[in-house]
């Protein structure tokens, strides 16, 4: 462990709720064994202040003394999220920053069903005829939501199931599945058909959900349909959320291949659905996609723009919630050259982080800089289209982005001690 990550650790050990050392240690041993990462870049920027990050850090430490009952990160992007690999390993380190944070699963999108490539850390079941449609996909037009994207089936003999994969031996269990869809008489409904002892079910379809309750703690499920009108011909899943009654850091992912800030905006029920994971940090990761454009096109007020339009959406859940900007991975355009419409991304992102007190984490520069994909590529870290990286690429940026996270709240906290 090189010097600057030892006076981390350190600083961490004496900390009242960044106990649980191991798995932190182990994320800092991989880090230093590799060459391609720019270790001096590996914090986060605050260049509007650290006011809402200590706001944050604070909810950290309440959530270690159980005087909270859960604390909601929500990691947003593109394909870099669906894929699993970046999402789980940041929720892998941070939920191991104390022994109670694991529990709550939160929210994710049954991938399977849409025809579309699924992370490996949940399984999809299921019967009946599927229909995928996604808000990246302009041509694609559904009853989006949540997830921004959907899975509908005409079929009335379909039937879903997910099963959550257990993480260094401990299973998730959950007494409470809100399952996002729509609600109209041309609909379906969702109808509980595992064994385990359901309390309620209940409805809110203004808010576009089902819940089911129940009287322990499960690990199985499966849904059927139930036609309750003549009229009701057809199903469309926008979502599923996992739910425990223990005190849980809860990082939900939402992730879609292709997605862009403008896409994602694309649906109301989005903006309406999102408040309802209350966010307390928002990790936005959106913008490879955005910037994967010719020279000259890519218009940073829009950029800017469209992510003031989420970020609002996030704050109709919670006023106080936190922000943290990914910049993009480097990349090269059409496998030519690289994209250097990453730095006008990143000006913006770090405008945005000014005007909102918000972080940012410079993930480009993490990697090298513009035309690092190229060495990336040759450690096998990213693959051939030059954009996507390689399992092995995500999960040590993904640490990267953990680190940088660590390193802010371990510093924002000893500070907010001395001063005591």
């Amino acid at each position: 462990m090189n010097l600057v990550y030892k006076r981390i650790f350190l600083t961490i050990l004496n900390l009242p709720f960044l106990a649980y050392a191991q798995p932190i240690s182990e994320m800092y041993e991989h880090l230093n064994r590799s060459t391609l990462i720019s270790h001096e870049h590996i914090r986060l920027l605050l260049p509007g202040g650290d006011s809402t990050l200590k706001a944050f850090a604070h909810k950290v430490s309440k959530l270690a003394d159980g005087r909270i009952s859960d604390l909601n990160l929500v990691h947003i992007g593109g394909s870099h999220v669906q894929g699993g690999v970046l999402p789980n390993t940041v929720r892998n380190n941070l939920v191991h920053l104390h022994p109670s944070f694991f529990g709550d699963r939160g929210l994710l999108f049954p991938f399977k069903l849409a025809g579309t490539n699924n992370p490996q850390d949940f399984k999809i079941n299921f019967t009946g005829s599927w229909i995928g449609h996604r808000t990246s996909v302009n041509s694609d037009f559904a009853e989006f939501g949540i997830c921004g994207i959907t899975a509908t089936t005409y079929d009335p003999e379909a039937t879903f199931a997910v099963q959550l994969m257990p993480f260094n031996g401990r299973e998730y269990l959950y007494d409470r599945i809100r399952i996002y869809h729509p609600f109209g008489p041309e609909y379906m409904k969702p109808v509980w058909n595992g064994k385990e002892n359901l309390l309620i079910t209940w409805e809110n379809p203004s808010a576009g959900f089902t819940e089911f309750v129940f009287e322990y703690p499960i690990s199985s499920n499966q849904f059927i349909l139930r036609s309750y009108l003549d009229s009701a011909q057809k199903f469309v899943i926008q979502g599923i959320q996992f739910f425990l009654e223990k005190p849980s850091l809860v990082y939900h992912a939402i992730g879609v291949n292709g997605a862009t800030t403008s896409s994602y905006l694309r649906s109301d029920a989005f903006t309406k659905q999102i408040r309802y994971l209350r966010a307390d940090m928002v990790i936005f990761g959106i913008g490879i996609n955005d910037a994967n454009v010719p020279q000259g096109k890519f218009d940073q007020e829009l950029f800017k723009a469209n992510y003031e339009r989420l970020m609002n959406a996030f704050r109709r859940g919670n006023r106080t919630v936190f922000f943290i900007f990914l910049t993009n991975t480097d990349s090269y355009y059409q496998r030519k050259y690289p994209n250097r419409n990453a730095l006008l991304a990143r000006e913006a992102l770090m405008e945005l982080a000014e005007k909102h007190q918000a972080g940012v984490i410079d993930v480009l520069e993490i990697m090298g800089g513009i035309g690092s994909s190229r060495q990336w590529k040759q450690a096998g870290l990213m693959t051939a289209d030059m954009i996507h990286l390689t399992p092995r690429g995500y999960t040590l940026v993904g640490h990267a982005i953990s680190a940088a996270i660590i390193r802010a709240l371990a510093e924002v906290t000893k500070s907010e001690l001395n001063n005591l």
